[in-house]
């Protein structure tokens, strides 16, 4: 049983790829997560900026 669960955590899936590339609903997220930091942006290009990502996030 563990060798075939190390197997299965440390062998790479068909095509090499060990992780999935995060799409564009995930880049969303994490972009939307740390909008408020964006001290170079206005309030308003803030709002706006949150505003399209919160769309996106919602595609899911």
């Amino acid at each position: 049983m563990r060798e075939a669960v190390l197997e299965r955590i440390l062998t790479p899936p068909p095509g090499g790829r060990a992780r999935r590339e995060p799409g564009l609903v995930e880049r969303a997220v994490a972009l939307r997560a740390h909008v408020a930091d964006a001290d170079r942006l206005s309030t308003g290009e803030r709002t706006l900026l949150a505003e399209w990502l919160d769309r996106i996030a919602a595609a899911r």
